[in-house]
């Protein structure tokens, strides 16, 4: 493991991260596609949230996007479980990532239960990137992230990369399966839930009557420059200043119908 900056840092741990799992002795999928490593990493108070809240926020990504995660995490303070798309050298770079994140973010280290999923066609190997002589700030985990990647996406990779099915549906499930709480709230690892969010979505659906139903969250876009909205009065605010819009509402108009926006937005 390199050296790390811990500048920007909220608790800093240097202590490495062990995974829990032997590399081929996984779990298969049904169609024989995939090996799964279910917790192969799990936070201390993961099991704890999950009894206490009863909501897991569960995520999947590639390695590539696992730079969202701290704000995921620093966002929600429950249990999040999250599954992580690791071919070929991407499950040796991921081993070195989450190993970071874990030492520099306390929520990461303690809230997240990792699994991690590659192809049976293209098993873990050796990235060979030596990282003894570098230092990692905690202050840039996006930067640490491409300083890592770089080294794996040659131009062959890069091509078999793009050209390969992303298992995202698949990915959902595995995390989802890997929650411990009767409700999950399934999101992409770029969309960040609203700060503060778990204990009262926790009240929500602990004190929940229906049997059968799923719960539609709003979910929007914010301007790059923007500052994320602490409340829906925040929200409101950008959305008036033209800095915040549902999401993908200019790419793919159809991916929000279950949202009824503009009643959400109705004053309550």
């Amino acid at each position: 493991m390199p050296d790390i900056d811990d500048d920007g840092s909220d608790d800093f741990d240097s202590r490495p991260t062990e995974m829990n799992m032997e590399v081929g002795i996984g779990r298969h999928d049904h169609n024989l596609e995939f090996m799964i490593y279910d917790h192969a990493v799990v936070g201390p108070k993961f099991s704890l949230l999950s009894k206490t809240l009863g909501v897991t926020l569960s995520t999947q990504t590639s390695v590539d996007r696992l730079h969202w995660l701290p704000h995921s995490a620093k966002a929600w303070s429950g249990p999040i479980s999250v599954a992580v798309f690791v071919p070929d050298q991407e499950f040796d770079i991921a081993q070195a990532y989450i190993s970071y994140l874990r030492s520099c973010f306390r929520p990461v280290r303690d809230n997240v239960a990792f699994s991690l999923v590659h192809p049976l066609q293209k098993p873990p190997r050796s990235a060979g990137v030596e990282t003894t002589t570098w230092l990692f700030p905690c202050s840039d985990p996006g930067s640490v992230l491409t300083s890592l990647t770089r080294r794996v996406f040659t131009r062959d990779y890069a091509a078999w990369r793009t050209g390969y099915n992303y298992p995202q549906n698949h990915l959902r499930n595995i995390a989802r399966e890997n929650s411990l709480t009767h409700y999950t709230m399934s999101l992409d690892v770029d969309i960040i839930p609203s700060p503060g969010m778990a204990k009262p979505l926790s009240m929500f659906l602990n004190g929940n009557t229906c049997a059968k139903c799923a719960f539609v969250i709003p979910t929007y876009e914010i301007h790059d420059k923007a500052s994320f909205p602490a409340n829906k009065s925040d929200l409101v605010q950008l959305t008036k200043m033209l800095r915040a819009q549902p999401f993908h509402s200019k790419v793919f108009v159809h991916n929000q119908f279950a949202t009824n926006f503009s009643e959400f937005m109705r004053p309550q």
